[in-house]
């Protein structure tokens, strides 16, 4: 079973929704982006350092920073994609 306390624990702007071992967040040139995880215990780690608390160092929300940093839409600073 999906962990489901992760759609009101998180705080990451981009965050949609999560299966058992996936995450969806907004896509960089799609609408949505999909990650599969190996395990179930991966995507929890991912979901409890990244989603839930320290978003802006996720190389997800870095590489869609990039899409609205690169058009000068107002409210965001340019992020630097390192992974």
């Amino acid at each position: 079973m999906a962990n489901k306390t992760i759609n009101v624990n998180a705080v990451c702007p981009f965050f949609a929704s999560e299966g058992q071992a996936t995450i969806t967040c907004e896509g960089v040139i799609g609408k949505w982006n999909t990650t599969r995880f190996l395990t179930v215990s991966d995507k929890i780690e991912h979901e409890d350092l990244y989603c839930c608390c320290d978003y802006a160092s996720c190389p997800i929300y870095k590489a869609v920073m990039t899409k609205y940093s690169s058009c000068g839409a107002p409210g965001y600073t340019s992020a630097k994609l390192v992974i």
